[in-house]
C-alpha cells in the first residue's frame, strides 16, 4: 500500500518465512531471517539474518546515518548562506554600502 500510494517512500520489509518471501520482493530493501519456516526468506532478500535481534543494531545504524546525512546538509546550506551574506556585506562596504549586488540574478539561481 505504502508503494502504490506513495511512490517516493522507501519501503523496507522484514520476513521469517515463506509466506514473506513476496513482501520482501516488493519492499526496496528486504531482510530476511532464517527461522524454524525454512531459508526461504532469507534466500529471497537483499539481506540475511540469523535472529530477529539483530534487525535492532541494523535499523539503529542505518536511521544514524540518515541523521547525519540530513544533519551535514542543513549545516552545509546554513553556512553557505552566511557566507554568501558575509561576501555581499564585505562587497557594499567596500563600495560606500550602494545598492550593487555583487551576485547577478542568475548566478544566485544557480546558488539556489
Amino acid at each position: 500500500l505504502v508503494r502504490k500510494y506513495n511512490p517516493t517512500r522507501r519501503t523496507a520489509a522484514i520476513g521469517d518465512g515463506g509466506n514473506d518471501v513476496s513482501m520482501i520482493q516488493a519492499s526496496h530493501c528486504g531482510l530476511g531471517i532464517v527461522g524454524k519456516e525454512g531459508k526461504h526468506a532469507a534466500l529471497a532478500a537483499d539481506f540475511s539474518l540469523e535472529q530477529f535481534s539483530h534487525c535492532k543494531s541494523l535499523i539503529l545504524w542505518h536511521g544514524r546515518n540518515s541523521y547525519l546525512r540530513s544533519a551535514t546538509l542543513a549545516q552545509f546550506i546554513f553556512h553557505r548562506g552566511l557566507i554568501i551574506s558575509f561576501i555581499q556585506a564585505v562587497f557594499s562596504s567596500i563600495f560606500y554600502f550602494a545598492s550593487v549586488p555583487i551576485y547577478t540574478g542568475w548566478l544566485m539561481v544557480g546558488y539556489t
